[in-house]
Parts: C-alpha cells; structure tokens; sequence
C-alpha cells in the first residue's frame, strides 16, 4: 500500500496528504528543524497548527542556546503504563491502587501500542467521545483521564519524555461532564423514611452514617472499642477487597482520623445491637454481618421503596437516583443550617478545610445572607399592593356596576324614543 505523503505547510510545518494533495483527517502535523548540532531532527504528533508552530519555535530557541534537544523516548503507552504502575502506584493504598489498574484496562486498548510522542489531544478527544458513546458516566471518563495524565507526568518527569501532556491542552467542552446528578439533600422527614423502608439488618449502619457523615469504608471498620460513651473513634476503614482493616493515617486525608460526637440514642442502639449479635469482642466489628455489596444492595433497595430513585422523562434523566453518599452531604448541609464553621464541619466529617469550603461554599453562603437577602426583599417587593393590583385587573376586564346600569337606562330611553 503507497503510504501517504509529506506536504509543507509552511517552513519547518508539515502534514501528511492523500494523492490529491489534500490533508488526511485526523493526521497530526509534524516539524523540522536543525539542532545545536546542525543534525535535522523531526518530530511530529501535533493535533492543531499551533501546536506545531510552537514546538519549532521552541526548537529553534534551543538551537540558538546550544541547549542539546532532549532525549527521544520511543517506549509505547503500555510500557510506560507499566513502569508508573510499577514505580507510583505500588506504594498506593490497595482501594486505590485497583481503581487505577481498573481505568488502566479501558486506555490499553485505545493507546496501548502507541507510542508516547504520537499521542495528541485529537486521540484524547476521540477516546473521551467513544466512552460516552459507550455510555461512561463523567466521573469514570475523569478518572481515566487521571490516569492518563499521571502517566505523561511520569514519562516527562522521570522517562525525559518531552511535554507537554495532550490532556493538558483540553479545552472545557472536551473534558467530560462531571455532574452525572450532583448531590441530593434529605431533610429529617425524608431521612425518616428512608430508614423506615431500609431493611433491619441495615438500619443502624444506614443511621450511623446519617448522623455521623462518615464515609462507607469507615463505619464498615468500626470495631466495638471505637464505640464510647457518648463518642465513635474512627480511626480505621475496612477494605474493599481484603476484607481487613487499614489504618486511616494512610488514607488520602491526614485529617480522617478523629473522634464524633453522637447522640446517647445512637449509643443505645449500638449497645443493643450489640447484645443481640454472636459476636461482641472489643476488636470485633460493629457490623459483622455486611459488606459493600451487601450494603449497596440494601441501599438501592431502601432508595427506590422510599421514593428516591431516578426519575426519567421521555428517556431523559430528570432526577438522578439517591446516593449513599448523599447521606454525607446531606448530615454536612444539616450542620451548615445549625450554623457550625467550617473547620469544625471539616474536623467531625474528616476532610480539610480547603475541601469542605470548596464543596460546600454554596451553602455556606446560602445561609449566611439568606437573612439578609429576605430582609432586603421584603423591604423591596412587599409594599406592592397585590391585592389591589388584582381588583385594577378586575376592572380592566368588568365595567363597573354603574356603567352597566347607565347603559341599561340608556337603551331603555331610546326604546321609548322609537
């Protein structure tokens, strides 16, 4: 098969062509240049004419410097891939560690035996493209293109692999939408149902995290001797695939280990579910006899008896399905009503004050100057007469009762006229 031919774009810029002379789709553009050595160098892998317009002048500044041009990395994506899984990702938590090898399965195919420098961001896009196509939630696409970018980040950082990474230079509409439902808030009428239509065996647990905003991980590890008086320790998180418990000092946040305060009813049903399960060791856990399928399970069970399901419309999402993790936001916005600060709101959920403000600002503000806001309102907007406003309405659309009975007395008049 004739492989297709160079066409010069300009100096130094060029693109592959069919036998027309015309530009293939999708063909990235390539340059050269002379180095500080006078040795011609190409190099080519850029998704738009800028891109490569930038890069030779790039180049020829090095050539200018006698800065020498920098190592040629000819590995392919998958050896690259195995060498950061290898050198960063072993010393990862294991959750975390098959969450990357998880999104490292879906980009093998598509750049696997590419090599680095080839890949562009017109392959990013259509990667993203495909995986919508495919019907990927954003926050998966996300996650795969974390992995992407840590994968560039080490091959320039480490493998001199020349940059910059094609994820970097995505615009806003090619990234993928990452709200697939945001977050829903129960109030306590809504929270009350919810654990009404939950099953027995996973009331409490759904209770716990109600209350305390812990996360999934962290009240499945809690072990009896973390249960006081009136006080939860969380300092532990039990495994996804393990089964075991892992110290929460190597979670991603230094601030995950603390202490909760909880109510003395809490306290109660925790000490009765304790006399009432096989189990009741100091180190055994609080909720022996669940997992996190079986506890996923119960909660898309519990979310759709309650009324909290998706909601959809000519095949089109209205309202997305309840989360457990919406139970988190929903005890955070609880908090942010009562009026807690942030840093006490980031020491009883275990996050950092810069991710509570971050996700929560909205709220914090809402609550703030919602006083305000109703007081400047109500000055403003209840001094209109709606009442009256209404009876001008009336009488635009009736005459009034004295025009009606001059008009009958008129015709009456001209009656007797005739």
């Amino acid at each position: 098969m004739r492989q297709p031919k160079r066409k010069a774009i300009e100096p130094g810029v060029y693109c592959r062509v069919n036998a027309a002379g015309d530009r293939i789709p999708g063909s990235s553009y390539e340059i050269s240049w002379k180095d500080a050595q006078r040795r011609t160098q190409r190099r080519g892998g850029f998704a738009t004419l800028g891109d490569a317009r930038d890069a030779l002048t790039k180049a020829k500044a090095r050539r200018v410097d006698r800065v020498r041009e920098p190592k040629r990395v000819r590995l392919t994506f998958a050896a690259t891939l195995a060498q950061w899984l290898a050198a960063d990702v072993a010393r990862l938590r294991p959750g975390t560690q098959s969450v990357y090898r998880a999104a490292a399965k879906h980009l093998l195919p598509e750049f696997g035996r590419r090599r680095m420098t080839a890949i562009n961001r017109a392959h990013v896009r259509t990667y993203i493209a495909k995986q919508h196509a495919a019907g990927l939630a954003g926050w998966t696409i996300a996650s795969h293109l974390t992995v992407l970018s840590s994968v560039f980040r080490f091959a320039i950082d480490d493998l001199g692999l020349p940059g910059p990474s094609p994820t970097t230079g995505l615009r806003r509409g090619d990234r993928p939408e990452r709200a697939q439902g945001g977050m829903r808030i129960v109030n306590d009428e809504e929270l009350a149902r919810l654990l009404d239509h939950a099953p027995p065996g996973h009331r409490l647990y759904f209770a716990v995290l109600a209350q305390t905003g812990c996360r999934k991980s962290e009240a499945l590890g809690l072990v009896w001797d973390d249960v006081g008086e009136d006080t939860l320790h969380v300092a532990y998180q039990r495994d996804r695939r393990t089964a075991l418990r892992v110290d929460l000092k190597n979670s991603k946040s230094a601030h995950a280990r603390r202490t909760v305060v909880v109510t003395t009813g809490l306290i109660a049903a925790l000490r009765e579910h304790r006399m009432a399960t096989a189990r009741k060791g100091r180190f055994d856990y609080v909720f022996a006899g669940t997992d996190y399928h079986a506890v996923d399970r119960a909660w898309v069970k519990t979310r759709d008896a309650a009324g909290f399901g998706k909601v959809e419309h000519d095949g089109r999402l209205v309202v997305p399905a309840m989360r457990l993790h919406d139970l988190r936001h929903s005890h955070v916005s609880s908090l942010i009503a009562e009026g807690w600060d942030v840093a006490r709101i980031a020491g009883r959920i275990g996050d950092t004050i810069q991710t509570v403000h971050a996700v929560y600002a909205h709220r914090f503000d809402s609550a703030r100057y919602a006083d305000v806001e109703r007081a400047q309102l109500t000055a403003r907007y209840d001094q209109i007469p709606y009442e009256m406003a209404t009876r001008e309405g009336d009488r635009r659309q009736q005459p009034p009762a004295a025009q009606v009975a001059d008009l009958t007395d008129l015709q009456a008049k001209r009656g007797r006229a005739r």
